[in-house]
């Protein structure tokens, strides 16, 4: 079995003969030292524009979500090891990090203020886009059916980080990362494009613009296209495992729950589904010991989970065409998920502190976009001379200079390979921008854009 590849996109350009081991850890340098990952740091996992350093952000909960990756990789090597599976066993040891960077880029196409942002994107072009393209092309009319199009009515951050990760990073044209193929397999959680019609994913993993890429990683891999890869298995545990328990940690720090209310709660709940294991762990937890009593059920919490994961991956390993829900689907362990899940849901992403800058977020992001769409009423000569030669409405060339200079360039190699598509490759470009900014640098450029703060950006 082997669930390793490190062959990429683009043959590297380096002059060292590397090992597979180097090669994975290539990737992993490629992510650490990346701006996208580094802009996680001021974008929120609950509680956006959140003052308070102890209350986790992107960053910090990718980094905890690695950590469970990891862990759980390790408890499959303990299992390959038991069983004498020895050549595995040793792949586990690239495996390990290859989901480790999978982890860290999990989060990494998250638009500022996350879900409400992604909303914010979709509605913003459903309600705009044909009244703009009919502006711009003199009465033309959209394709509600293209790919394309419907790629934006189903925005996500999972597909913008598969862009992200393909096409943004570098030069145009050069695969972004370049990241090796296992790499690529671990990250994209739904092998579904807009123009799939695939009943057992409920949103779409990759863009048009990265469509034919991904496509041969697959077919290299020789997975069939709507078959996951086995390892973004161990990613999505990972992140299933980390978030909700996080969470309440914040909700804690934040005092918007009570740390003995929530212990007390789960333990009830546990003793209802006869989920004896986990109830104890929480009547243990109120007993109280060398660290908090939600620290102390967190910690075992992951403990127990992250076991059950690895036994359950460790089961699917010889199975082929494996398309699974979770790894923890069917078993106790998605019953605690989601007991846990629908806590967050009633107590804190519901409370004012989370829903009142979510909906200020919303507000943000769409207004940044009917800012700059005017840039998307432009005729496609009209907008070439102001991408070639700066010159066109005062307004527009003003807007136009707020666009960075990178995403510029990536726009003009997309209408070089496809220029029937230009109208759509200027939207990506304004949302690539729209989508890169952290929470607190959006609100800057909305603030600045309707005169509300006049600061130079």
């Amino acid at each position: 079995m082997k669930l390793v590849n490190v062959k990429r996109l683009r043959p590297s350009t380096s002059l060292l003969s590397r090992s597979s081991r180097q090669e994975i850890e290539s990737d992993r340098g490629r992510v650490l030292f990346s701006a996208p990952l580094r802009r996680l740091q001021r974008k929120a996992q609950v509680f956006s524009l959140e003052s308070n350093a102890a209350v986790r952000s992107r960053l910090t909960h990718s980094m905890e979500v690695s950590h469970v990756g990891r862990y759980i990789v390790q408890k499959v090597r303990e299992k390959a090891l038991v069983d004498q599976r020895n050549e595995f066993a040793e792949q586990c040891l690239e495996i390990e990090t290859i989901v480790e960077t999978a982890c860290l880029l999990h989060d990494i196409g998250n638009p500022p203020f996350g879900h409400l942002g992604e909303k914010a994107i979709q509605n913003w072009f459903k309600s705009n886009a044909k009244k703009l393209y009919a502006i711009a092309t003199n009465g033309g009319q959209l394709d509600a059916a293209s790919g394309h199009y419907l790629d934006f009515v189903n925005f996500d951050g999972n597909p913008q980080g598969v862009r992200i990760c393909v096409s943004l990073q570098g030069l145009p044209g050069n695969y972004g990362f370049n990241l090796t193929y296992s790499l690529l397999g671990a990250i994209l959680k739904y092998p579904k494009s807009s123009s799939d019609c695939m009943q057992q994913y409920s949103k779409i993993g990759v863009f048009q613009t990265e469509l034919d890429a991904i496509k041969s990683v697959w077919r290299e891999e020789g997975l069939v296209w709507g078959e996951r890869n086995k390892l973004v298995y161990l990613m999505e545990a990972a992140d299933d495992i980390a978030y909700s328990l996080s969470d309440i940690e914040d909700g804690i720090e934040k005092k918007i729950v009570d740390e003995r209310s929530v212990l007390e709660q789960f333990e009830s709940r546990f003793a209802d589904e006869n989920i004896a294991e986990y109830r104890k762990m929480a009547e243990s937890a109120l007993k109280g010991g060398v660290t908090s009593p939600f620290v102390s059920f967190r910690t075992s919490m992951i403990n127990s989970l992250v076991g059950s994961a690895a036994g359950a991956f460790y089961k699917i390993l010889d199975e082929e065409n494996v398309v699974k829900k979770s790894l923890l689907a069917g078993s106790d362990e998605e019953k605690v998920l989601k007991i846990i899940g629908d806590f967050c849901k009633e107590n804190l992403y519901r409370s004012p502190e989370a829903e009142d800058i979510e909906i200020a977020g919303y507000n943000i992001v769409h207004g940044l976009l009917e800012k700059f769409s005017v840039l998307l009423e432009l005729s496609e000569c009209q907008f070439s001379r102001l991408v070639e030669q700066s010159k066109g409405p005062d307004l527009c060339r003003r807007m136009f200079s707020k666009l960075p200079n990178s995403l510029v360039d990536q726009y003009r190699y997309a209408v070089k390979m496809d220029g029937q598509n230009e109208w759509y490759h200027r939207v990506r470009l304004v949302i690539d921008y729209v989508c890169g900014m952290t929470d607190d640098f959006s609100l800057k450029v909305y603030r600045l854009l309707h005169g509300i703060s006049v600061e130079t950006i």
